[in-house]
């Protein structure tokens, strides 16, 4: 059966200049989330969370994490997928990894999710 239909999703998708977010990545955002508020004891309503990774769906294996607390504090999170595993940064090591992790994103400056105080 020839289906048109994938076909045109795939050439769409190869072309497209807009981040997909699906199911997953929100629940991957989450969990960053509720990792850093549950270790630092911060409430998430005064809290600005900045959460980016690859622009390619297929290529998200690494994210990074900037969250800026009311008492002026910055604390930085990577995550990483095949190891399920959240780990803290200093800020250059966050500022490495996020220039490694968005070096191919057409707007490396876009988080994936962005939550404001």
């Amino acid at each position: 059966m020839n289906n048109d239909y994938d076909d045109d999703y795939e050439q769409s998708y190869e072309t497209s200049d807009s981040i997909i977010f699906d199911e997953e990545d929100m629940i991957i955002c989450e969990q960053i989330i509720q990792h850093v508020i549950s270790v630092t004891k911060q409430n998430r309503d005064t809290t600005t969370i900045k959460i980016f990774t690859n622009d390619d769906f297929f290529a998200r294996n690494y994210w990074v994490a900037s969250f800026s607390f009311l008492d002026g504090t910055d604390q930085y999170y990577l995550y990483e997928r095949n190891k399920k595993a959240i780990i803290q940064l200093t800020q250059a090591q966050f500022k490495l990894n996020w220039q490694k992790i968005t070096a191919d994103n057409i707007e490396p400056n876009l988080p994936i999710y962005d939550e404001e105080e």
